[in-house]
């Protein structure tokens, strides 16, 4: 049974230090959910075909698919690689691996994480995300 937003457990620094890899999902992209994204951005209708841009989605959805982000996280950087088609409909296998986590002197934290996408064993998408981490 999935949770609601408000009920998932806040993704605490700590934890994520702890983390190697989040646990792997399977995610289909509806086709509201493939409208909703068009509206929102103003993408073109391209029928079932996911639109590259969809992979900033599915980055963030690698780590925070069990967990919610606390207040005060900022993106510092997003760096997506879409590698093959995507369809709607059809289920993404997601994994998110821990490339590090970091505290400087200052107390400042940094996360970088990394999302893999495949479809029918294909990577199509590769996200790695850099974020400012709440103290």
């Amino acid at each position: 049974m999935s949770r609601s937003a408000g009920e998932q457990p806040l993704l605490t620094f700590e934890t994520v230090r702890q983390l190697s890899a989040f646990p792997g999902f399977r995610h289909t992209v509806s086709e509201q959910d493939l409208r909703d994204y068009r509206t929102a951005t103003g993408c073109e209708d391209q029928g079932e075909a996911l639109p590259a841009g969809y992979a900033a989605i599915l980055g963030r959805l690698g780590y925070l698919h069990e967990h919610r982000m606390p207040p005060g996280g900022v993106l510092l950087g997003q760096e997506i690689a879409w590698l093959r088609p995507a369809r709607s409909r059809e289920p993404l296998d997601v994994t998110a691996v821990v490339q590090s986590a970091t505290e400087d002197a200052g107390g400042r934290r940094k996360v970088v994480i990394v999302t893999t996408v495949r479809q029918s064993g294909d990577e199509v998408a590769r996200v790695r995300v850099t974020v400012g981490w709440p103290t």
